[in-house]
């Protein structure tokens, strides 16, 4: 894989100029022990438990690659926000996503499509990202551009062909559009050109639906343990559970098998593809607002489960928390940082951190997931 390259040595040809990774050059079990280290430092304890990634290369199931100034296609350079490596392989995806990767590089160059440059706000390609489907094959592409006057709908379709004709499977065509000037992949509208609307994958035998702009746990295999340390944490058989930050359904699924969970999410869209998540997966008893967690005010649960974006959660959703006091919290962050922050107000109030958790989910990177389950006193 252009080891030969590298300056350590290793698979990646890349490692060390590529900000995708931080990490490779330690052997997986040191990156695991030394982000426990550095974890624990921050939770002021040991786990109670760790689980490794059963994959520790090609274990995302999305990447979003830039395109810039001469046609690059690939991630940003370590420590540049405006510079891209022009990565022919990446090993966090799939092998099959670098050869569409590579196959959009050279399309869009042989059709004279000009590459956004991030600095100058200028150009019409910005992104290219790839979902998978790691437990059903399937693969949505989503092409990023920062206008749509021009109707490019039949050019991309000559790409999905070139692809096809090169032996890559993709299930879902999606043109999207950004105007604005922020280096986001983000689409402000989205044209589907071809295939299904949604991307399915499956944890623990359910079944998602997910659209371009939804979140969705980026480490299918880790996301399953993921799943099922939470909703263990939590049990709350039988009574009612507050799943806030819920997103499109991938805890609420799980959670209402077992209780009455109430879905609180700010985006539409989730929430539109929630319902049509706990539809599939044949959960009724369920409630999904469309709403601000700190707007939400008491929370009436036996159990609640956090989820939320990596800056934490918002002061009122805290106090929110304070207010209502359910037995259990079972609070999930890719952030320990802000996790801590967020615990601490609980923890001055009389909550005891009883269990720790940390998964790796994005191995050769220092991140981590963790779970953190509180219990009023």
């Amino acid at each position: 894989m252009g080891c030969e390259n590298s300056p350590f040595g290793l698979r990646c040809r890349y490692f060390g100029v590529c900000g995708g990774c931080q990490l490779q050059d330690m052997p997986y079990g040191e990156q695991v022990e030394w982000k426990v280290g550095q974890i624990s430092e921050i939770f002021g304890r040991e786990p109670d438990e760790v689980h490794e990634s059963p994959r520790t290369f090609y274990y995302r199931n999305r990447m979003d690659y830039a395109v810039g100034p001469g046609w690059v296609v690939g991630l940003k350079e370590r420590g540049k926000w405006w510079s891209y490596v022009d990565l022919h392989e990446c090993l966090l995806m799939s092998p099959e996503a670098d050869e569409l990767k590579n196959i959009f590089r050279e399309f869009i160059r042989s059709r004279g499509l000009e590459p956004w440059d991030t600095r100058k706000h200028t150009g019409f390609v910005r992104y290219i990202v790839i979902r998978e489907g790691k437990f059903t094959g399937e693969r949505m592409v989503t092409i990023v551009t920062y206008r749509s006057s021009e109707d490019h709908s039949r050019t991309f379709l000559e790409f999905l062909q070139e692809a096809s004709d090169r032996g890559i499977r993709v299930s879902t065509l999606y043109w999207g559009v950004n105007p604005t000037v922020a280096d986001v992949s983000v689409s402000k509208e989205l044209h589907l050109l071809y295939g299904e609307p949604y991307l399915r994958e499956r944890l623990l035998g359910n079944t998602y639906l997910i659209s371009p702009n939804t979140f969705f746990q980026s480490n299918s295999y880790t996301a399953e343990i993921l799943l099922d340390r939470a909703v263990r944490l939590l049990e709350a058989e039988g009574g009612v559970v507050y799943d806030l930050y819920s997103g499109v359904g991938t805890f609420s699924v799980e959670v209402g098998r077992r209780a009455f969970v109430v879905c609180v999410e700010s985006d539409p869209e989730a929430v539109e593809l929630l319902r049509e998540n706990m539809s599939l997966n044949g959960v009724s008893e369920y409630k999904a607002i469309n709403a601000r967690v700190e707007d939400m005010g008491l929370v009436e649960a036996d159990a609640v489960l956090i989820d939320p974006p990596r800056a934490g959660m918002h002061p009122r959703a805290v106090k929110a928390l304070l207010r209502s006091r359910p037995k259990r919290i079972v609070y999930v962050s890719c952030n320990p940082k802000t996790q801590v922050r967020d615990v601490r107000p609980l923890l001055k109030a009389g909550y005891e951190l009883t269990y720790l958790v940390f998964i790796d989910q994005f191995p050769q990177t220092v991140h981590m997931e963790t779970i953190a389950l509180l219990e009023a006193g």
